[in-house]
């Protein structure tokens, strides 16, 4: 059973986002909220459909996001499993870019950071320290329901990430890693956008 706090400028968001308003004219009945996403600057028309043309898309909403030209709502609490998650939307217009999860009590895996466009999920982001103390950032990148790439970085400090060689990933949980499966990917997005 998930236990749910919301602030209530995430729940006027999620109230936009689910469907028109009273003498708009309706559509069916949506049950989930619909993942959408604007493109940034002048990469409005690009085509994400390389590793390249990913980071230079989330490099232009990352300085965005410094610029403060991405409105935050949240963190809003969300209960997975045994964890309650610090979850935060960033979005520009009504329409997100960026979901943002954090886990203050986390052992492993702190922070995750899913990148949409579109609806899809372009690139999925995550930190965290190792058990023997070594910090890691993973990165996996999306396009057309297909794994572009997934590669891991290590560093004995988290600032040394950003120099530390890319590594390609090798998955500890085999098959059953969703981050593997874009389509399971999109779900997670969704579900911390639902509340789930």
């Amino acid at each position: 059973m998930y236990k749910l706090t919301f602030k209530l400028p995430f729940l006027l968001l999620l109230a936009v986002a689910c469907g028109p308003a009273e003498g708009e004219e309706q559509q069916e009945a949506k049950t989930e909220v619909e993942l959408e996403s604007e493109p940034a600057g002048e990469l409005l028309t690009a085509e994400l459909n390389s590793v390249a043309a990913i980071e230079d898309w989330v490099a232009g909403i990352a300085a965005k996001i410094n610029e403060k030209a991405y409105p935050s709502e949240g963190p809003t609490k969300i209960a997975r499993g045994d964890n309650t998650l610090d979850v935060t939307i960033l979005n520009r217009q009504g329409k997100i870019n960026v979901i943002r999860v954090e886990d203050p009590d986390a052992k492993v895996l702190t922070g995750q950071r899913y990148y949409l466009r579109n609806g899809q999920v372009v690139m999925l982001e995550e930190k965290g320290v190792m058990d023997n103390g070594t910090h890691m950032a993973n990165r996996f990148y999306y396009h057309d329901g297909k794994v572009l790439k997934a590669e891991t970085r290590r560093a004995e400090t988290e600032d040394g990430l950003a120099t530390s060689a890319p590594q390609p990933y090798e998955s500890p949980y085999g098959d059953l890693d969703f981050r593997l499966k874009p389509q399971e990917v999109n779900a997670s997005a969704r579900g911390y956008l639902n509340g789930e």
